[in-house]
């Protein structure tokens, strides 16, 4: 008893054996033929095999028989039976193994672990798991915990449960040779620091990211990438890899994740950043979904700070960007500065103050977007990161606005393709906006508009920016956005617009300031109809939407024709039904019995858009321009109306005629009648007289038609162009088949050849006003006669598959107002000519007369100028004759 046996300040280590081998493996095992023994500030460790098919024993303590006079002592050992090298937990551990606790004196101060939630105690012939271990008369102050060994081969602790829990029973040094204390020492053969609050890999924050291609959460098919920030709290390295999961619900162990990975962190420090591979999907829209992150590291002493969270609403498909900046790393348009930073630009104009997410100033105390001026003016851009937006599509802004000081904010909204002040094109300025908080659609109503304030995307679509530019005169100011929104526009109210059928959206009318003008000669018989095709002017119907609209007049000389009304998407219409958008009318003006001079009317336009948010019969969206009242200008001209009527229009205006002084309008110097509009645009022109030629034209004319009249041009001064605007009455264009191809041509000299078009110059047709403007006359091109024309047939190839023999087809709308389609083939190279005549047999308009090669063809034949009736239309190609009829119903 004197000589003891001491196995003290050990170190033991075992290490995964061969998996071909069931060997069992031991600590320290202590046979009975020992009879002194001091086990004492030993640190064990044992690695199991990876499939765990054997036993690990810690401490075997082996002595079967009471009756020797035997003392075996254990204490202060740290045991610990690890986790495999697969991360699997041990098959059969045995942290302290014994039959027959008689021979041991002594067993307490011990520091036991095992990562099996099984029975790691054989104590006394029985199985225990630390409940159940007796810790009376053994084990009174004996901790289970993990050791937080440095590695499985340096067994060097860092372990709470360890650290000064031993008693003091002579050990004075380590194994290391450190002096230990001696009140209490640290359990184990280390006597080592305060160890650091746990040993663990923790999660700091966690970034639901937004879905991609849009900066919110969407439901559906849109995936949004899962990041968070680990923290290394104790571990001497940061691992190279961690077990991280996420889940919708909290996790308590790695079978709680919706997905588990094995992650390889970026570390700056002990500062890390995951990102999973597999993203969030097939969400459903929710005001508060949560996603949980948290690491699995080993054992683990302090659970509370593995696992994180994130929060956001889910929108629907329609939202493509919200941010009300919670859960920012505040100051910084952040989730965590530097690590998980978020798409956000500010452009800062003039430097200075500068906005910021500052927390309590947003919608209901919440975080918001900050800007406080203390040293200059406002002019910064707060620019949204990228969506993808469809093309020729509606979208909306919208946030938060409040002006928490007396100083006025100016606002701009705007959009663009990329993330730079430079790229933004603005759609909404909000001027000088005073004290008091404020949605964007509020200051969009205050300005005298509806809805929302919104953008059409172009026809390329693609990604796009929503910026936000705020101004102000001075410093002193004090304002906050919050709850910044981006969406589709379900639909605006509607904006009457009309124009002749086939222009663009951009050339329809919606307001009252541009009048039809229509122009008549007197006592010529007939009457004059204009065709407009009706549509909002905003381009935006909404899902299945139907723009129904209506147009009337009171006046007795206008008469409306609207088209049949085409059926609906929403499958339902007003009482008496409403033609939808892009359908027609036709204005038909008689100006029998009307003196000469100037007549006005008028046209009421009304509009109601029902869609799947607006849907019918309650819910529909009144025009914002309804009723829009349109001025109809009649202007009668005795001009070329005979014996008598005036064969010229004179105009004549004192020069010089300059840029900064135009446009002039020059009118017949004793009727008032319009004859031409001058607008140069460039030099001077030091004198001009322009003489109009109503319903006539000059001899020799080309194989073109021409509107019956033309001018004469005389003037003074050289090195200047100009733009001249030529009127025309609607009789006059009676044989034209298609106005928008009208252009100015010329004969230079009287029975000469005619100019088409005019040498150095380009036309522009308004079918809507009946002009055609004349661009970049000189000195060199305006002399002469000027006329309006276009070619003589207007035709398309059908096919290009040569037809087998000539055909001419029946017109097309028959009965037909005003105008009506001819097909014809042509089977070989032929002169062909295509000739209409009323029913006197007098011939009213040659369509074609030209040689053609072999291909189908269609000519358009325009009846405006003609009375109803019966009309003759004979096709002659060669031997080929065929003649046919077609009505003409008014």
């Amino acid at each position: 008893n004197t000589n003891r046996l001491k196995i003290w300040n050990n170190m033991i280590t075992i290490v995964e054996p061969a998996t071909s081998t069931t060997q069992d493996q031991w600590g320290i095992y202590a046979y009975y033929r020992v009879k002194y023994l001091d086990i004492y500030h030993n640190n064990i460790n044992i690695v199991p095999r990876n499939d765990a098919n054997n036993d690990q024993y810690g401490l075997y303590l082996d002595y079967y028989s009471s009756s020797y006079d035997v003392d075996w002592r254990v204490r202060n050992n740290m045991i610990q039976i690890d986790r495999s090298a697969n991360g699997g937990t041990p098959g059969r551990p045995w942290a302290i193994w014994n039959d027959n606790d008689a021979m041991i004196s002594q067993c307490d101060y011990n520091a036991y672990y095992s990562s099996s939630t099984g029975t790691t105690f054989r104590w006394d012939g029985s199985d225990r798991t630390w409940a159940t271990l007796p810790k009376t008369t053994y084990n009174a102050n004996s901790v289970w915990g993990p050791a937080y060994y440095v590695s499985p081969t340096d067994l060097h602790s860092r372990s709470h449960v360890g650290y000064l829990a031993a008693s003091f029973i002579g050990v004075i040094d380590d194994y290391d040779g450190d002096i230990r204390n001696p009140m209490m020492p640290c359990i184990g053969a280390d006597e080592y620091p305060t160890p650091p609050p746990e040993n663990d890999v923790a999660v700091s924050k966690v970034l639901f990211d937004y879905a991609e291609d849009t900066w919110t959460r969407k439901e559906g098919a849109y995936n949004h990438k899962i990041k968070a920030v680990i923290e290394n709290v104790g571990l001497s390295t940061p691992p190279a890899t961690v077990q991280v999961g996420y889940a919708t619900s909290p996790m308590t162990t790695s079978g709680d994740a919706d997905e588990l990975e094995t992650l390889s962190p970026t570390w700056t420090g002990n500062t890390g950043v995951v990102e999973f591979a597999a993203p969030l999907t097939g969400l459903a829209p929710n005001p508060m979904q949560p996603v949980y992150v948290r690491t699995f590291w080993g054992p683990d002493s302090e659970g509370s700070n593995d696992q994180d969270m994130d929060t956001h609403e889910v929108w629907d498909d329609k939202v493509h960007g919200f941010e009300d900046f919670e859960n920012f790393d505040l100051p910084f348009f952040s989730y965590a500065d530097g690590y998980l930073d978020m798409p956000w630009t500010v452009v800062d104009n003039n430097g200075g103050d500068e906005l910021m997410v500052a927390p309590g100033v947003g919608v209901g105390g919440s975080n918001a977007v900050q800007h406080i001026g203390t040293i200059n003016a406002a002019d910064e851009w707060l620019i949204s990161p990228g969506a993808v937006l469809l093309p020729e599509a509606s979208y909306r802004g919208g946030f938060v606005f409040t002006n928490n000081s007396s100083v006025p904010v100016t606002i701009e909204m705007a959009y663009g393709t990329s993330p730079s002040a430079s790229s933004m094109t603005t759609f909404a300025v909000f001027s000088n906006i005073g004290p008091g908080t404020y949605t964007a659609a509020d200051l969009w109503v205050l300005g005298g508009e509806a809805g929302f304030p919104y953008f059409n995307t172009p026809a390329s679509g693609g990604t796009h920016y929503f910026g936000i530019h705020t101004t102000t005169a001075g410093p002193g100011y004090d304002y906050t956005f919050d709850n910044i929104k981006f969406d589709d526009n379900p639909s605006p109210p509607p904006k009457i617009g009309y124009a002749p059928p086939g222009s663009p959206i951009e050339d329809f009318v919606d307001n009252d300031s541009d009048p039809i003008l229509v122009t008549a000669t007197y006592k010529q018989p007939g009457l004059i109809n204009k065709t407009f095709q009706v549509a909002t002017t905003t381009k935006i119907y909404g899902f299945r939407g139907d723009m129904l609209w209506d147009v009337e007049s009171s006046d007795s000389w206008i008469r409306i024709t609207k088209e049949t009304p085409d059926p609906t998407e929403q499958g339902y219409n007003l009482t008496p039904p409403r033609p939808r958008q892009f359908q027609t009318f036709t204005m038909s003006v008689n100006p029998a019995g009307l003196a000469p001079g100037l007549h006005i009317g008028y046209l009421t336009f009304y509009a109601i858009l029902f869609n799947d948010d607006f849907p019918p019969p309650n819910q529909g969206l009144v025009a914002t321009n309804e009723p829009l009242v349109v001025e109809v200008q009649l202007r009668i001209t005795d001009a070329g109306s005979g014996k008598t009527g005036k064969a010229t229009l004179v105009a004549s205006m004192p020069g010089p005629f300059t840029v900064p002084g135009s446009p002039y309008f020059f009118v017949d110097n004793q009727t008032g009648d319009p004859v031409a509009t001058l607008e140069v645009t460039s030099g001077q022109i030091d004198a001009l007289t322009i003489t109009a030629f109503p319903n006539q034209l000059p001899q020799n004319l080309a194989r073109m038609l021409y509107v019956m009249r033309y001018w004469q041009i005389q003037h003074a001064g050289t090195g200047w162009t100009a733009d001249i605007t030529f009127p025309y009455a609607d009789h006059e264009a009676a044989m034209i088949l298609d106005r928008s191809q009208l252009r100015g041509v010329r004969q230079a000299v009287p029975m000469g050849a005619w100019e088409d078009p005019i040498t150095g110059t380009t036309s522009i047709s308004d079918h809507l006003h009946s002009t055609v403007t004349v661009q970049n006359f000189n000195e060199m091109n305006i002399m002469g006669n000027i006329a309006l024309a276009h070619p003589y047939a207007i035709f398309t190839k059908g096919a290009d598959v040569a037809p087998d023999n000539f055909a001419l087809d029946q017109n097309y709308p028959n009965p037909f107002n005003p105008s009506t389609r001819i097909g014809y083939a042509v089977p070989e190279d032929a002169h062909v000519r295509l000739v209409v005549y009323n029913g006197l047999g007098m011939e009213v308009a040659v369509l074609v007369d030209e040689t053609l090669p072999a291909g189908f063809y269609e000519a358009d034949f325009d009846a405006s100028g003609l009375a109803t009736g019966t009309y003759l239309y004979r096709m002659t190609a060669g031997d080929f004759t065929l003649t046919r009829t077609m009505t003409l119903s008014k």
